[in-house]
């Protein structure tokens, strides 16, 4: 099984708030961001919409 059919049955199986995102490529984590710099102000949106806390977005330049 791969880690995307996983992700979606774990998904399907959730009755909760959640967005699968499937990627092209074997990068996961930290590593992902760096292959897709473009999903880290998506992913900072989610994550301020989805937690119990408010979260604080402090821009950073990105070096490329």
């Amino acid at each position: 099984t791969s880690a995307a059919t996983a992700a979606k049955r774990l998904s399907e199986m959730c009755n909760c708030r959640k967005q699968v995102k499937i990627f092209a490529g074997a990068e996961h984590g930290t590593t992902l961001l760096d292959h897709h710099p473009e999903f880290m102000d998506e992913l900072i949106v989610w994550l301020s919409e989805n937690s119990g806390d408010q979260l604080y977005h402090t821009t950073v330049s990105r070096h490329q």
